[in-house]
């Protein structure tokens, strides 16, 4: 087995160690804790709500609105030990307002999940609930607010979404939602912006309306799977010179260079009351994908009048976000390593050397076990805190924010603005204790994607010089 804990490993102590960071391992030779110290940052706290949320307009027995997902991972849930499993609950709560700020619906609900055993409770899988929410067309924000009754605690998400009604004279087609399966499961939707590589079937799901008898027809179909090129590099120290606005690492992503996968076509007909049109997608290895859908009235007079949906999906490596590979651990260390050990490891032969250098790199920094295991947890337990909140078209850890939030951790005030994020970690304090990340809109994007590239500048040079130097002398915690 890849990873095993400290009380297991016959070489390697370092490795050992890591190995127990990243393995949700002991605390000691028969706990169970998450890190092998309780002040590390946890990947998902317990009684603190996550979620995602999706929101598609549809009609359902000719009658207009929405369709409200919420997807809810399991480890951001207390669950408590019943006769079953384990049991924990949320309250959600979904606000709709029209454009004149007005709020027109309030659903609430109170929801109980099970989990057959311990790891399913603790899992990064999800949850997922669906809400029916009759509107009248027109434009709507919509508003998700779920709580732990446990912990009191509250996370919100907002999405914007058109409601459209029966058209006898014009052709609907709905936002694209998608659906996996994994093994014998039933398929379930994809409701956050990137999921783990590994299911077994994946499809597209679009709703298509005809225009009724005034404009009988078919409609041609085509569904088209592209692979987008996007940023997969790892953030440059804050006195780095500043990323330079036509790069890729400042765009995020190249939506007009993409390979095309697959593409399908189809004829329909598809009646007033709607056609629900799903497309198979094969495999998908990790990386940033794109399903475009095109319908266009099959008549001569329909020239380009043709409706366009979209949807992008980042596919992660199985255990993403955590961090559960001597590669992946490696490759985060390039903020506190210096270049010459980066290369070092990178070099290594085979994978016993690059175990070897690995050790060798944390013996040397720290002859202390007990020290270099509270390191490593704080570290590791950072990158994949990372992970979570930062994660965009390529890993939170290797963002911007993510460099800073792993060496610095959660700062003390975020002043949130329309084109930025300043990022202050205390009051009075110099300039090299703000950051400020600009918010770059990637152009041809369906949302899901903003990138925030930090404002670099020389006078950070010493401060983050000496930062690093704590983190490598075990100072940093």
């Amino acid at each position: 087995m890849l990873m095993r804990s400290l009380c297991e490993a016959k070489g390697g102590l370092w490795l050992g160690v890591a190995w127990l960071v990243v393995a949700g391992g002991a605390t000691g030779c028969t706990g169970a804790g998450r890190f092998v110290t309780a002040e590390a940052e946890m990947a998902y706290r317990p009684g603190f709500p996550d979620f995602d949320l999706e929101v598609i307009a549809s009609l359902e027995d000719d009658r207009p609105g929405i369709e409200v997902y919420l997807g809810v991972p399991y480890a951001s849930l207390v669950f408590a030990a019943a006769d079953t499993g384990y049991v924990a609950a949320f309250e959600a709560v979904v606000r709709v307002w029209d454009e004149g700020e007005r709020m027109v619906v309030r659903e609430a609900t109170t929801d109980t999940v099970r989990a057959a055993t311990r790891a399913q409770a603790g899992s990064f899988r999800r949850v997922h609930r669906r809400l029916r929410i009759p509107l009248d067309p027109g434009d709507y924000e919509v508003e998700a607010r779920l709580a732990d009754p446990a912990t009191g605690e509250v996370a919100t998400r907002r999405r914007h979404v058109t409601v459209f009604g029966p058209d006898p004279a014009a052709l609907v087609l709905s936002d694209v939602l998608l659906l996996a399966r994994w093994g014998a499961l039933p398929f379930e939707p994809l409701v956050a912006p990137h999921t783990p590589a590994g299911f077994d079937s994946l499809r597209a799901r679009v709703l298509l309306y005809g225009p009724g008898e005034e404009a009988p027809g078919a409609v041609a179909l085509a569904m088209r799977l592209l692979r987008l090129r996007a940023d997969t590099s790892v953030a440059a120290p804050p006195y780095a010179l500043p990323v330079m606005r036509g790069a890729l690492a400042y765009q995020g992503v190249r939506y007009d260079e993409a390979d095309t996968l697959q593409v399908t076509r189809r004829r329909v007909q598809p009646p007033a009351s709607g056609l629900e049109v799903l497309f198979s997608l094969p495999p998908l290895e990790p990386g940033l994908y794109r399903v475009e859908v095109e319908a266009r009235p099959d008549t001569p007079a329909a020239g380009r009048n043709a409706l366009r949906r979209v949807r992008d999906l980042v596919v992660r490596p199985p255990d993403f976000p955590r961090i559960t590979t001597l590669e992946a651990m490696v490759a985060a260390l390039t903020y506190i390593a210096y270049p010459d050990e980066m290369e070092a490891l990178a070099g290594a032969g085979d994978p016993a050397e690059r175990r070897r250098r690995f050790d060798a790199f944390w013996g040397r920094l720290m002859p202390d076990r007990r020290r270099a295991a509270d390191v490593l947890a704080r570290y590791y337990g950072r990158v994949e805190e990372a992970n979570l909140r930062y994660t965009t078209f390529k890993e939170g850890w290797k963002t911007d924010r993510g460099m800073v939030f792993i060496l610095l951790g959660p700062p003390a005030y975020v002043d949130r603005r329309f084109d930025a994020e300043v990022w202050y970690y205390g009051y009075g304090l110099p300039d090299e204790h703000t950051y400020t990340f600009e918010r770059v809109r990637v152009y041809g994007s369906d949302g899901r994607f903003v990138n925030y590239v930090l404002l670099r500048d020389p006078s950070y040079h010493q401060a983050w010089i000496d930062l690093v130097r704590r983190w490598r002398r075990g100072e940093a915690l």
